[in-house]
């Protein structure tokens, strides 16, 4: 079988909350993260074609409303110390959304359940995490930033076979509501 690489489908922040917690990504101990963003299928591997992916992501897009989301509290993932923020409003409709894309043709076994959420840091060594988890929950509730955001595209991520880890190229964005394919 063709080695066609990882990919992954997210939706990025709006502006101003995406900067900031942008920022807040950088200024927190961990490894290099992308731009603030839910994802909405974990990267995985491609087992076909990244065009056959691409229209198989917009037919079941073009089902789906934009929908709110609402921001939490910073937590963390105990089996990996990554600090998060949870989703509060619209977590339904994450999980619903993550269920009917992980199946058929893009099915894949996840390491770990699909929880939504926006990863701020981590992992964080055992000694760190009673003194960044409060400075995280300090930033993020002193923010003065609307925790809510509506959804209205995705964007698929793809990782050549032969590239690094952190070396995802944003292949294409998809309104959601109306089959689309709007190349980046």
């Amino acid at each position: 079988m063709p080695n066609w690489g990882s990919f992954a489908l997210v939706t990025y922040l709006p502006d101003p909350l995406g900067v900031f917690l942008t920022q807040l990504r950088h200024l927190l101990p961990g490894e290099t993260r992308p731009d603030a963003h839910i994802t909405f299928l974990p990267p995985r591997p491609l087992e076909l074609d990244l065009e056959t992916a691409t229209s198989e992501v917009c037919r079941i897009l073009s089902d789906v409303q934009p929908f709110e989301i609402e921001l939490g509290t910073v937590r963390i993932f105990p089996e990996t110390c990554m600090l998060y923020l949870s989703v509060e409003a619209g977590r339904e409709e994450l999980v619903q959304l993550h269920d009917s894309l992980n199946r058929g043709k893009l099915f894949s076994t996840e390491t770990f359940e699909y929880i939504p959420h926006l990863t701020v840091g981590g992992p964080l060594a055992a000694a760190e995490v009673n003194t960044i988890l409060p400075q995280a929950q300090f930033a993020w509730t002193n923010a003065g930033i609307s925790p809510r955001f509506l959804v209205k595209e995705m964007v698929l991520l793809w990782q050549p076979g032969d590239c690094s880890e952190n070396d995802w190229k944003r292949v294409s964005a998809h309104p959601i509501g109306r089959y689309s394919n709007i190349g980046i």
